[in-house]
């Protein structure tokens, strides 16, 4: 369903979500394979995840203001393949009109745009889940397509609190050992908004 918004709304909503991660982490070092475990906890200001063995952080973004923090995840891959990546986004829509900072209006710019920037652009799913298990309510996507040649799987959760919205990206190349991808799936059920 779609929201009506003013074209400038929504064009300054496109400009701060076109800044969303789309991309696969390449150059991290091989690891080994992970596993879950409770003392990998990522606390950020916001939210907090839990961090699979064997993923390395990559960066962890501030965008001058700490509370726009954001994560940056390799995970390990199959040599000669890209690394499937987890990063976390946190966008301030505080210059969006407050009619128009929802999640409603941010699903649909986001929608409307992932087709014009993931080649082969194809829909898997769709849902509104919880998240963290809170009654915060968020969007979680499954699409496929293509990126530098290579077959991938994003998840993508996003979520809306205040004036933050939070865009959980999890990109899943093709040759991603099946028990990396779980690991992947279990940092992306782990994120909660604190």
């Amino acid at each position: 369903m779609k929201f009506a918004a003013p074209a400038s709304s929504v064009l300054a909503l496109s400009v701060l979500l076109l800044a969303a991660p789309l991309t696969s982490a390449q150059a991290a070092p091989a690891a080994s394979a992970p596993t879950v475990a409770k003392s990998n906890l990522v606390t950020m200001p916001g939210y907090s995840l839990t961090a699979a063995g064997g993923w390395i952080m990559l960066k962890n973004t501030y965008q001058g203001d700490a509370a726009l923090a954001g994560v940056a995840l390799a995970g390990p891959a199959v040599k000669g393949k890209l690394n499937p990546s987890f990063i976390v986004t946190v966008t301030d829509v505080s210059n969006v009109p407050k009619a128009n900072r929802t999640l409603g209006v941010a699903r649909d710019v986001r929608a409307d745009e992932l087709p014009t920037v993931v080649q082969e652009f194809k829909w898997l799913g769709e849902r509104t889940v919880k998240v963290g298990g809170s009654s915060t309510l968020g969007v979680l996507w499954s699409y496929s397509g293509k990126e530098e040649g290579v077959s991938h799987r994003w998840s993508q959760l996003m979520t809306l609190r205040g004036d933050k919205l939070y865009t959980v990206t999890l990109a899943l190349p093709e040759g991603t050992r099946p028990e990396v991808a779980a690991a992947g799936r279990d940092m992306l059920d782990s994120f909660k908004l604190r």
